[in-house]
């Protein structure tokens, strides 16, 4: 049932020291600034409501505020220890007086004077808030694409601040995200300016194929050094020279001659038939005196024939030994020339690679594989930074959906506050209109009527106009027009230039 205030009393309550109105339909408060027309309202609510002891006048130990209305009496204390209120209805004190309270009157928080003064952003955002909406757990999965946790926390709140708060943490995430990406590009740029471009070709099978042919070229130069060292002692063993053996020939040589000789000498001795000169000797004993001389002379010849038969026979043996000796020496002089000509075939053969070139080549591979790690780095850096853009991307296109797409869908489904008002591309239109685009009398409409909306549910239906000499007096005009028209209280605060004062009508 609708009730109206009918009196409200206020001491020590913010700007005001006592007080007392009588409000009707339009309550005007006027006076200057800082004289309390604003803590008439402030009042109201809080009799209702309650208040913290901030709220108590400067100088004073507590503040008491009477409200009556058509069906209660209500008197609330403010101390710095807390408030006390009691409620009478029907004359009956009642026991659980706050919980009645709690929905009797709205909490004034949308104001049709500031809504119609606020900028086009400003308006579609106080519209916003005064939709009560709430969001599903499925709509959030939906719209943050499954990048946050915990969303089951988000659905006690109204849902545009759901989406608010959803959006806000994405938007943190987004911003961490592409800090990270800046911090990659600054590190991969810093590394990468290090490394040469031979690091970024390089194999690591072609240093190990360059090591190997080090080895290799190595091993070639100690199996020639070694075959050559070979030879060397080859030609340095005894007789195998070929002095050695030119004079070993000519010895040979040599006694053939003296053989030669000796044959010739043999041969042109002549032997003697002692046996016959002995029997002519006993036959002729008186020629044995003539002929003894010649037999003496013929035993010396055959001692000199047989003595030179003799020396033949070692002449013949030596020289026999010195050619089977010499034919060995020859056939082993021929041996080790064919062994030192294998030698030097295969030293010859034995063509390993310069070093110098490989181990230049070595240096450099070792050097660009000194930068392998920070290759390894830059590319654990570039899968990264792939990850991270695409997460990046993720939570932008997320966030953009939570700034648009999430709100206009909440709203399609909610009860606007007036007809005709709609939301779409994330601003309000009055019947097809954009809110910034009405008329004077059409803005003042619908601030009222997005007001008496709010209100609608409430058994005491106030609405407070505070401000009011901000507007112009055309809309101050459009204003009383929209308000004369409901069943609604007004309470109305204007600027003046003398002592407060309170008009009701």
């Amino acid at each position: 049932m609708t009730q109206k205030i009918t009196k409200l009393e206020v001491t020590n309550f913010i700007g005001i020291t006592e007080a007392t109105i009588e409000p009707k339909k339009m309550t005007v408060i006027r006076g200057e600034n800082g004289k309390g027309k604003t803590s008439f309202i402030q009042a109201i609510l809080a009799g209702f409501k309650g208040c913290g002891a901030d709220k108590i006048k400067v100088g004073s130990d507590s503040s008491t505020i009477f409200l009556k209305t058509e069906e209660i009496e209500l008197r609330r204390r403010i101390t710095a220890k807390g408030s006390s209120i009691t409620v009478k209805k029907d004359g009956m004190i009642m026991t659980k007086p706050q919980a009645y309270l709690d929905g009797l009157i709205g909490d004034f928080s949308f104001e049709p004077v500031k809504f119609f003064t606020m900028k086009p952003e400003e308006q579609t955002e106080h519209l916003l808030k005064a939709i009560p909406v709430k969001a599903t757990l499925e709509q959030l999965k939906t719209w943050t694409r499954g990048l946050l946790t915990a969303l089951e926390a988000y659905l006690p709140l109204h849902g545009l601040e759901a989406i608010a708060k959803a959006e806000e943490t994405l938007y943190a995430a987004r911003a961490a995200d592409n800090s990270r990406v800046k911090t990659l590009e600054s590190a991969m740029s810093e590394i990468e300016s290090k490394i040469p471009a031979s690091a970024k070709e390089f194999k690591p099978e072609e240093l190990q194929t360059v090591m190997d042919q080090i080895s290799k070229s190595k091993e070639l130069r100690q199996e020639r050094a070694r075959l050559l060292a070979k030879k060397d002692e080859l030609t340095g063993e005894e007789g195998l020279t070929s002095e050695e053996i030119e004079s070993m020939e000519a010895k040979i040589d040599s006694k053939k001659k003296s053989l030669a000789r000796m044959e010739e000498e043999h041969a042109n001795i002549k032997t003697v038939d002692l046996g016959s000169m002995e029997k002519a000797r006993a036959e002729l004993v008186e020629k044995l005196r003539i002929i003894e001389e010649d037999i003496s002379r013929a035993s010396s010849s055959n001692q000199k024939k047989a003595d030179a038969a003799t020396h033949i026979s070692y002449l013949t043996k030596e020289i026999e030994e010195t050619g089977k000796y010499l034919g060995k020496a020859q056939s082993k002089m021929e041996d080790l020339k064919e062994q030192q000509k294998n030698l030097d075939l295969a030293a010859t053969a034995i063509n390993p690679l310069e070093l110098a070139p490989l181990e230049a080549k070595l240096s450099q591979f070792r050097e660009a594989q000194s930068y392998q790690r920070d290759l390894g780095r830059l590319e654990d850096m570039r899968a990264e930074l792939k990850t991270v853009r695409e997460s990046a991307e993720a939570k932008d296109k997320a966030v953009k959906t939570l700034q648009t797409a999430a709100p206009a869908e909440i709203l399609t489904a909610a009860k606007m506050p007036v007809e005709g008002l709609a939301y779409s591309n994330g601003q309000f239109t009055l019947r097809g209109v954009p809110i910034q685009n009405l008329s004077t009398s059409e803005k003042a409409w619908l601030a009222v009527a997005v007001t008496r909306y709010l209100n609608k549910d409430y058994p005491i239906k106030a609405i407070c106009l505070d401000g009011f000499e901000s507007l112009d007096s055309k809309t101050q005009k459009a204003f009383m027009e929209e308000a004369a028209k409901d069943d609604f209280q007004y309470f109305i605060t204007c600027v003046g230039d003398n002592e407060l004062s309170v008009k009701t009508e």
